[in-house]
């Protein structure tokens, strides 16, 4: 029991800790009570993302709230941390607008890589055998190419590797795959290929929506919001678009302003993410306010991050974070 105290109150001491190391303190003549700033740069931020992501490994499974804690803190430094190597002097000359783009989209990635790194693991142990395509897609999800390549020519399909291993580049590619679907489509050969393949190819064609001989394929029907994120950006928008671009095309998606109409859904707190099959009704509601007011501390944070005027008083809401209204330890 004293051991389980202790943990706690190092959970709540060492942000503290962290806050003052930053901090400049100065006491006046005029009053006893010290003037506490916080020192320029994001040191700070890059030692909370340490110390969070360190309990987190070390606890994360007995507390489900400090995964929750971590996604937001790793989200801030992939968005506002340093640029480039982390053995990089701070000092260095700053890169131009268009390279900071880069690399910050670069940071965001992985960042979205990371987290969906449990899910598509699980869903690649359920696929099981037989069902090769839909393992696929799961690493697809995860922008794990590699491995999808490896699994696809494994299971003997070597022109599906092929096709994976080109997923990440150039517009092009993208534009003779959807030529393909139309043709597929147009002589109605698309009804003798299985819906998870053609998911597949929808998605490295860059299509979020394709109407096919027999049924609407939607890449981001089952998929939780930051993945839905993540196709967007790794797979519909060219390789140079910025995370504001993605943001855009989500936020277009989950609330149906764009040509497909509404494919994706809405952000949710972490905690309703693994419920969203069974939360229609709350997720309808999300769907219709704007990413910056959504219920989710992450979306709101992304959302800062490209609209710098919007207040940020929604991500002090308990409930955007954890499910008890009256926690504010986060």
């Amino acid at each position: 029991m004293e051991e389980e105290d202790e943990e706690s109150q190092a959970v709540l001491q060492r942000p503290l800790e962290i806050c003052l190391k930053h901090s400049t303190v100065n006491i006046t003549d005029a009053s006893t009570c010290p003037l506490v700033r916080p020192q320029p740069g994001v040191a700070a931020l890059h030692e909370y993302a340490e110390w969070i992501t360190e309990v987190n490994d070390k606890q994360g499974e007995a507390d489900p709230v400090l995964g929750y804690w971590s996604e937001v803190w790793t989200l801030c430094e992939a968005l506002w941390g340093r640029l480039g190597p982390s053995d990089q002097e701070p000092d260095m000359e700053t890169p131009d607008e268009y390279k900071q783009q880069l690399e910050r989209r670069r940071t965001f990635s992985a960042w979205l890589s990371r987290g969906a790194t449990c899910r598509v693991e699980e869903e690649v142990a359920l696929a099981g055998k037989g069902s090769h395509t839909e393992a696929i897609f799961s690493y697809l999800t995860g922008n794990r190419i590699s491995e999808a390549c490896r699994l696809a020519q494994k299971e003997g399909d070597h022109r599906l590797s092929l096709l994976l291993s080109q997923a990440m580049g150039s517009q092009y590619c993208r534009d003779l795959l959807a030529l393909q679907l139309a043709d597929w489509n147009r002589m109605q050969t698309d009804s003798y290929l299985p819906e998870e393949r053609l998911r597949i190819f929808t998605l490295l064609a860059g299509k979020p929506v394709w109407q096919s001989s027999d049924s609407v394929v939607n890449v981001c029907s089952e998929l939780d919001w930051k993945r839905c994120v993540a196709v967007h950006l790794w797979f519909m928008l060219p390789p140079t678009a910025s995370v504001a671009d993605a943001l855009a095309k989500y936020e277009a998606a989950f609330q149906g302003s764009c040509e497909g109409g509404k494919y994706a859904c809405a952000p949710l707190p972490p905690y309703l993410d693994h419920e969203q099959q069974d939360m229609e009704e709350e997720e309808e509601q999300e769907s219709k306010r704007p990413l910056h007011t959504s219920a989710s501390t992450c979306s709101q944070t992304l959302t800062r991050q490209v609209k710098t005027h919007v207040s940020a008083a929604g991500t002090r809401t308990s409930c955007s974070v954890c499910r008890e209204e009256y926690d504010y330890n986060f």
